[in-house]
C-alpha cells in the first residue's frame, strides 16, 4: 500500500518553470531553423513565430476541452472563425483599430460559447461531438448569409498592422493560455475539473454544481480561441468562411495535443511546435501529401502513441497534491469507532418521505405507489431481490431519475423537483451500488472536493473549518495514515469507507447507502456497521439498502422490503422474517 506522501512545496511549480523554460528554448530554435530556411517562404521571422504561436495557444485551448473536461469538441475551430469576424466586421465596419476590435471578436467567441455551451454541455461522447460538427456548419453558413455585414463567399479584407505588433500580442496571448492552462490543472480546482471529467452525475451527487463548471471553462476556452481568430485576422488581413472555419485548423488543434500530451499542460505546446516545424519543411499546408501524412499521423498517434510524446516520456503524468491538508503520519495510531448507545433512544420526525412515488417504463423495475418515511436516528433497512427496484429507488430520492408521480420530501421541504447539487445542499447524502471514487486524486482530495466550491474557493487554502471537517472524517473511517493516498490505490474496502466520508462530509440529515458493504471484508464491516450507527446516534435519518440480511438483521431497526417495485412488506427486522415474506420475494411462492 502506498504510504502518505508529503507535498510540502508549492503545487506544481517546479514543473510548471522547466516547462515554461523548455518551451520558449524549443520554440526560438525551431522559430529560427523555420526562418532560415533557403529564404523560400515569403513571411518574416515575426509572421513565422505568430503562427507558431497561435498553433500553441489555440491546441492548449482545445485541451481544456477535450483532456481536461474530457467533451472531445471535433469543431472547437467555430470559435476561431467567430472571432476572427467579430474583429473583422468591427475593423472594417467600424473603425475601432486592433486592441478594441480584437476584445470585440474575443468577446463574441465567449457570448457565442456561452449561448452553445447552455445546449451541448448537456451532451456527451460521440452526441456531443456530433453536435459541435453541427455547430461549425451553423456559424460558417450564417456567415455567409450575412452578406452585407460579413462580405459573405467574398470575404472581408483588413488594414495591414505591424507584424511586430501581431507577434507581441500573440506572445501574451500564449502566456494567457498557458497560465489559465497551469491553474486548472495544478489548483484546488483540479479536483473539480477531474470529477466532471471522470463522473459528472457522481459529482452532483456530491454537491459539485457540474454545469456551471463546465460553462466556465468551456467559455473562458472559447475566448482564448475567439482571440486567437482575431490575431490571425490581422495577420492574414483577408478572412472568409473557408480559411476562418478551417477544418484543417480542427485537425492541428487534435493532432498537436494528441502528439504532445493530451490533458497535460506541457503536451499540447510541444506537440504543435513539432507539428508546425514539420509543415514549414515539408510544404506548404494546402499541399494534399502533406495532409494525407498529417492524417496518418493522427491515426498512428491514436493507436501507437495515446498518452503522447509526454506520457511516452514520463508514463501516467503525476502531480503533487492540489492542496496543503492535515496529514496523518505512517504510525499514527487509529482511533476505535465509536461504539453503538447501549440507551434506548425514541426515534425523530421523519425527515426524508416518498408518497405515491412511481416512475415511467425505462427498461429498469417500474416503481408503483411507494409511500416511505425515514425518521431522524432511525436505521432503515430497504431488502428485496436482485431487480425489485431498490437502487431505481434510491436514484429516484436523489433525483438521478424521472419520476411519474408522486412526491418526496426532505426536512418538511418539498424536493420533488430539486436538481441532484441542490438535494445534496438541502441534506442528502449517498453512496453508490457500484464504488465511485476519484482513483486518480488523493483520500483527503477526495473528500474535499464535497465542499462547497465557488469561485473565490479556487486557489485558496481549505477554511479551517473543511480541514477539521477531512480531518475528523479519516479518523472516523481510520483513513488518516493514508489521506495522501491516491484513492485508486486503496482496498476494496477502504474505498467503500471514502465513498461513505465524501457522502457525509456535508454532515447531511439524511444518508443513503447502497450495498455499502458489498465486497468489504469482515474486518471492515465492522468498521462500516460502527459509522452507521454513529450516525444514527447522531440524529442522522440511515437508509440502507443490502442484500446481506445478516447484516441487515443485526444492523437495522426498521425493514422495508421491495419485490418488483413495490413494498411488499414492513416492520422490525425480527417480524418480517418471521412472515416469511424475505423467502417469497426471493425464491418464489411454494406450491401447496
Amino acid at each position: 500500500m502506498t504510504t502518505a506522501r508529503a507535498t510540502g512545496r508549492p503545487a506544481g511549480q517546479p514543473w510548471f518553470a522547466l516547462a515554461v523554460g523548455t518551451c520558449v528554448i524549443v520554440a526560438l530554435v525551431a522559430t529560427s531553423l523555420v526562418a532560415g530556411a533557403g529564404g523560400s517562404a515569403p513571411w518574416s521571422w515575426a509572421s513565422v513565430a505568430t503562427q507558431a504561436l497561435l498553433l500553441a495557444t489555440v491546441a492548449t485551448s482545445w485541451n481544456i476541452v477535450g483532456g481536461y473536461l474530457g467533451h472531445i469538441d471535433l469543431a472547437h475551430v467555430a470559435y476561431f472563425g467567430v472571432g476572427a469576424y467579430g474583429t473583422g466586421v468591427t475593423e472594417t465596419m467600424l473603425g475601432w483599430g486592433l486592441p478594441a476590435s480584437l476584445v470585440a471578436g474575443a468577446c463574441l467567441a465567449a457570448a457565442t460559447a456561452t449561448v452553445a455551451g447552455s445546449a451541448i454541455l448537456r451532451l456527451h461522447g460521440l452526441s456531443f461531438a456530433i453536435a459541435t460538427l453541427g455547430l461549425l456548419v451553423l456559424f460558417r453558413e450564417g456567415v455567409r448569409l450575412a452578406g452585407p455585414l460579413t462580405g459573405g463567399g467574398r470575404g472581408l479584407v483588413l488594414p495591414p498592422v505591424s507584424a511586430a505588433v501581431v507577434y507581441y500580442a500573440a506572445v501574451m496571448l500564449f502566456a494567457v493560455a498557458v497560465m489559465v492552462s497551469w491553474r486548472l490543472r495544478h489548483t484546488s480546482l483540479w479536483p473539480v475539473v477531474l470529477a466532471v471529467r471522470e463522473d459528472e452525475q457522481g459529482a452532483a451527487v456530491r454537491g459539485v454544481r457540474t454545469t456551471p463548471w463546465k460553462h466556465t471553462i468551456y467559455t473562458a476556452a472559447a475566448l482564448i480561441t475567439g482571440t486567437a481568430g482575431g490575431l490571425w485576422a490581422y495577420q492574414s488581413t483577408f478572412i472568409d468562411p473557408d480559411l476562418a472555419f478551417a477544418d484543417a485548423r480542427s485537425l492541428d488543434m487534435i493532432t498537436a495535443t494528441l502528439l504532445g500530451g493530451v490533458g497535460t499542460v506541457i503536451g499540447p505546446i510541444i506537440g504543435s511546435l513539432i507539428l508546425f516545424a514539420g509543415r514549414a519543411y515539408l510544404g506548404p499546408p494546402s499541399d494534399a501529401a502533406q495532409m494525407l501524412l498529417q492524417g496518418l499521423v493522427l491515426i498512428g498517434i491514436v493507436r501507437w502513441l495515446p498518452r503522447g510524446i509526454v506520457g511516452w516520456l514520463t508514463g501516467w503524468w503525476k502531480f503533487p497534491a492540489a492542496l496543503a491538508r492535515p496529514r496523518g503520519g505512517a504510525n499514527a495510531s487509529l482511533p476505535a469507532p465509536p461504539a453503538r448507545s447501549s440507551e434506548v433512544r425514541p426515534f425523530g420526525d421523519c425527515v426524508l418521505e416518498a408518497r405515491g412515488l412511481s416512475t415511467p417504463d425505462s427498461g429498469t423495475t417500474v416503481l408503483e405507489g411507494i409511500d416511505l418515511c425515514a425518521r431522524s436516528g432511525e436505521i432503515l433497512g430497504l431488502i428485496g431481490p436482485n431487480g425489485s427496484g431498490k437502487t431505481t429507488l434510491v436514484d429516484c430520492l436523489c433525483r438521478l431519475r424521472p419520476i411519474d408521480n408522486g412526491t418526496i420530501r426532505l426536512s418538511g421541504q418539498d424536493v420533488t423537483r430539486h436538481s441532484a447539487p441542490r438535494l445534496v445542499r438541502a441534506g442528502l447524502g449517498r453512496t453508490f451500488q457500484v464504488r465511485r471514487v476519484y482513483r486518480q486524486l488523493t483520500v483527503a482530495d477526495n473528500l474535499l472536493l464535497c465542499t462547497h466550491w465557488t469561485m473565490a474557493s479556487v486557489g485558496r487554502r481549505p477554511p479551517a473549518a473543511v480541514e477539521g471537517r477531512v480531518s475528523d472524517l479519516l479518523s472516523h473511517l481510520e483513513l488518516s495514515p493514508l489521506a495522501d493516498t491516491l484513492a485508486g490505490d486503496l482496498s476494496a474496502g477502504q474505498q467503500r469507507l471514502l465513498e461513505i466520508g465524501m457522502a457525509l462530509m456535508r454532515d447531511p440529515q439524511v444518508l443513503l447507502l447502497d450495498e455499502a458493504t458489498a465486497g468489504v471484508p469482515p474486518s471492515l464491516v465492522t468498521t462500516v456497521k460502527a459509522v452507521v450507527r454513529s450516525c444514527a446516534d447522531q440524529g442522522m435519518a440511515v437508509v440502507v439498502v443490502e442484500h446481506d440480511v445478516g447484516v441487515v438483521a443485526d444492523l437495522c431497526h426498521r425493514v422495508v422490503v421491495l419485490d418488483r417495485g413495490q413494498i411488499v412488506a414492513e416492520g422490525t427486522p425480527a417480524s418480517v422474517m418471521a412472515s416469511g415474506v424475505i423467502e417469497t420475494a426471493y425464491i418464489g411462492a411454494t406450491e401447496g
